[in-house]
């Protein structure tokens, strides 16, 4: 295979070249220089050494002259069809001759080896085969199934478009693959990929989104656009409630806000675009758009991974380590873990989107998405993108793997600390704590697993658009829901009208007279825990019933917000002040 390798990647011989202009066929139409091949015969002993020339700096600077990616294009009327449909006809491109010349002679050096790499059954045009072979064994098939008295048939599969199908980031693989040598892959693939990549470049893109109906499109436009208001108050609304009411202001609930927010980014890069063109009929967008989008996609998806991990942990702090908690989880702690997933979610698609700007973009622009995602973006390229894939792929298992470590050693002492716990009351009141992160982590990475573990490239790209929709716009949608329909406190803050609800709920609790308020705090924890009152955790039901004997308005501000410790409240209970 060396020997084949240094035969194929050898320079360009004159007398190769002379062998391949007398081999060329009379009476061809020129490109667009109007050169036919009988010029190039006449002058061969001229052109040849500014051919070789030209053919080896092109090979060594990975760029053909511009004259050589020209072409004339005609239509042809295809033999008995109808003349008024475009599929009656066939495109041409009449190429220059110098170009063909050079591609006729790496295609000559290739023609050796050709049969020693396909298939024995593969024998269309491949040299020493004919396709009279496949003929004469469909007449032993059907020889072979008459005298048997079988039921047979044969299947002719036909690839449509089949050249046109074929893109040169294939072909680059496909000559890797064959081990065909470094030097040959230069000259075959950068003059002719490359050179062309530079001619043309793409400024901006179409996105398909989902092609149908007007009727269909419209009522697609309305069901996104109210799934999008929805999803912005949902979120708005959480995060609110969270600054306004007190007793929210927890660890939780502030990891809570940086993903309500994450949520109205997440879907707001991709949504209001669509919704635009989809209004417009204009699907296009910017080359500057299309990169902005797709970084401000990975950064919050990415940001959302590191924040569901940072959540995990408090989990892991509130149940395992429940004395320590507080001081554990203290709100410059909050904030560090905050702005660490924040930091780590920007800096996450940093080198892929610079890998991806340093792709040339130089053939269609049309993408079959409904926004700029990084797989149907590739399609489009016309540079190697096989290092950019292979720095997708670590960056995305760096960022799941990582966060889904620390989710599943938080989960795995959470599990193991609620086991320990003799009361199946107790085990249920610990665990319920968790469902509603819980539920929000096996939805999102669920779906980020099925999305990057390859299956959607098996899926047609209607179904991987399905797929699509439902991590970007259905889960931001169902995460307000969760987090409120199946959590006390979020709901009590929302129905709560002022602090009087609570004054009136612990009328039932006052202290006796004589009694120490130590002794009043205990019995009023016991009713917290035991009775009507387990909406409030007992710092909570003490604070709120130490306003009731609180006559000073500025006092009873700072009790309620939170501003004095369980010790300083008791102190001032004691003093009354």
């Amino acid at each position: 295979m060396a020997a084949q390798q240094d035969d194929l990647g050898a320079p360009l011989d004159p007398e190769e070249l002379r062998y391949t202009i007398f081999n060329l066929s009379n009476g061809k139409s020129p490109g667009p220089d109007g050169l036919p091949a009988e010029f190039y015969k006449a002058a061969s002993d001229i052109l040849i050494p500014h051919l070789v020339k030209m053919y080896t700096a092109a090979t060594d600077d990975f760029s053909l002259p511009p004259t050589l990616n020209e072409a004339t294009l005609i239509s042809l009327l295809k033999p008995d069809r109808d003349s008024e449909r475009m599929g009656s006809y066939r495109p041409l491109a009449l190429l220059n001759t110098d170009y063909k010349i050079l591609a006729s002679t790496l295609a000559r050096r290739l023609a050796p080896i050709v049969p020693t790499l396909l298939h024995h059954d593969q024998n269309g045009f491949v040299p020493t085969r004919h396709t009279s072979h496949n003929i004469r064994r469909l007449f032993r098939i059907q020889e072979y199934a008459t005298r048997q008295w079988l039921r047979a048939g044969c299947l002719v599969l036909d690839l449509e478009k089949a050249f046109d199908s074929v893109e040169w980031p294939y072909l680059r693989a496909v000559m890797d693959k064959f081990d065909l040598g470094d030097d040959y892959e230069t000259m075959m693939v950068s003059p002719t990929w490359r050179s062309t990549a530079n001619q043309t470049t793409v400024t901006e893109f179409i996105l398909v989104g989902f092609p149908t109906r007007w009727e269909y499109e419209i009522f697609l436009f309305l069901v996104f656009l109210l799934i999008y208001i929805l999803t912005v108050t949902e979120n708005i609304i959480i995060v609110f409630l969270i600054c306004w009411d007190y007793r929210l202001h927890k660890p939780m609930y502030i990891f809570l806000i940086n993903l309500s927010i994450i949520e109205i980014g997440y879907i707001s890069v991709t949504l209001p675009k669509l919704l635009v063109n989809m209004l417009s009929g204009k699907k296009s967008i910017s080359y500057t758009g299309c990169i902005s989008q797709l970084y401000g996609f990975v950064f919050l998806g990415a940001t959302e991974c590191f924040l569901l991990a940072a959540m995990a942990f408090d989990r892991y702090a509130a149940i395992c380590n429940a004395l320590r908690y507080q001081a554990i989880m203290t709100r410059s702690m909050c904030a560090r873990l905050a702005a660490c997933c924040w930091l780590n979610g920007f800096l996450t698609p940093a080198l892929p989107i610079l890998l991806l700007c340093l792709q040339t973009f130089c053939g269609p622009n049309i993408i079959n998405h409904f926004f700029c995602d990084a797989s149907p973006l590739l399609r489009l390229s016309c540079s190697d993108t096989r290092v950019k894939q292979l720095v997708d792929i670590l960056v995305s298992m760096v960022v799941l793997l990582s966060s889904l470590l620390v989710i599943a050693l938080s989960y795995g002492r959470i599990i193991t600390t609620i086991l320990a716990i003799p009361s199946t009351t107790g085990r249920l009141k610990a665990f319920s704590t968790c469902t509603s992160h819980l539920t929000v982590v096996v939805i999102f990475y669920g779906t980020m697993v099925f999305v990057y573990s390859g299956v959607t490239n098996l899926l047609s790209m209607d179904l991987s658009k399905v797929v699509s929709v439902f991590y970007t716009v259905v889960i931001p949608f169902f995460n307000p829901m969760i987090y409120s329909l199946r959590n006390k406190e979020v709901k009590q803050a929302f129905y709560k009208d002022d602090v009087d609800h609570e004054r009136i709920a612990f009328n039932a609790a006052r202290q006796e007279p004589g009694e120490s308020l130590p002794n009043f705090i205990t019995r009023l924890q016991s009713l917290v825990h035991h009775c009507h009152f387990n909406t409030f955790t007992d710092e909570e039901a003490v604070r709120l019933r130490v306003i009731e004997g609180c006559s000073k308005p500025e006092t009873k501000r700072k009790i309620l917000q939170g501003q004095f410790s369980l010790k300083e409240i008791i102190r001032r209970a004691d003093v009354g002040a």
